[in-house]
């Protein structure tokens, strides 16, 4: 299952949902959890064979917490409406997953589309070195498998049964939310895995007004 948190995404909800609806992977169920969208998000939404959840809550927590809490399925997959993901995307990610029963989340690069804007890429090579990415490993290109510190939210399959264990989402954070669930998966005594071939196309902001709003919202 693949869970996509929305709000006001009309502009890149499109392109996502064409790319979800395109992987090489079979049955996979697709849901979206909107923070009440005032936009068309909702009308392009219905255009496709998708589920549509609400939260109240106002933050991507609240939207991920809607999803954990509803569905029995075996792993959840997360990611963003500004995000494009690549053919094989879930099927690296599932068949990463079962390498080894400790493994809780797998994940993979997080990079900017090629016909993204001066402004976006240079914004993506500065969140891909080594001081942009926080000395996070999986915000980084590598070209193998290994297990990594988090993982980003745009990019991660976790096996459910694990947020029986760690809890789910805080709702008191609007950003870190990943970090933060990743931590305590770890704690735990799980993997996170990185695999360079589970790709997704990230579009950060266009300019630099828009950047630094999207780094103080909830979503």
């Amino acid at each position: 299952m693949i869970i996509i948190p929305t709000y006001n995404s009309e502009l890149k909800l499109k392109e996502c949902l064409d790319s979800i609806f395109d992987l090489d992977y079979p049955n996979h169920k697709v849901v979206i959890v909107d923070g009440h969208s005032t936009d068309k998000t909702l009308e392009i939404a219905h255009k496709y064979d998708v589920e549509i959840l609400f939260e109240d809550v106002g933050n991507r927590s609240g939207a991920c917490n809607v999803a954990i809490e509803k569905y029995r399925e075996k792993y959840i997959a997360f990611t963003d409406a500004d995000c494009i993901v690549d053919k094989n995307w879930l099927k690296e990610l599932y068949n990463t997953m079962k390498i080894d029963p400790k493994i809780g989340c797998t994940t993979g690069p997080n990079i900017t589309p090629l016909n993204s804007s001066k402004f976006e890429k240079g914004v993506g090579i500065v969140l891909s070195s080594f001081l942009g990415s926080g000395f996070s490993t999986h915000a980084k290109l590598k070209d193998k498998k290994i297990e990594v510190e988090s993982a980003p939210g745009c990019n991660a399959l976790y096996k459910k049964g694990i947020f029986k264990e760690i809890g789910i989402f805080d709702i008191k954070l609007n950003t870190a939310e990943d970090s933060d669930i990743n931590y305590r998966l770890r704690k735990s005594g799980y993997k996170i895995i990185y695999n360079p071939k589970a790709i997704v196309y990230h579009h950060r902001r266009a300019n630099s007004r828009k950047f630094f709003k999207k780094m103080s919202k909830k979503y």
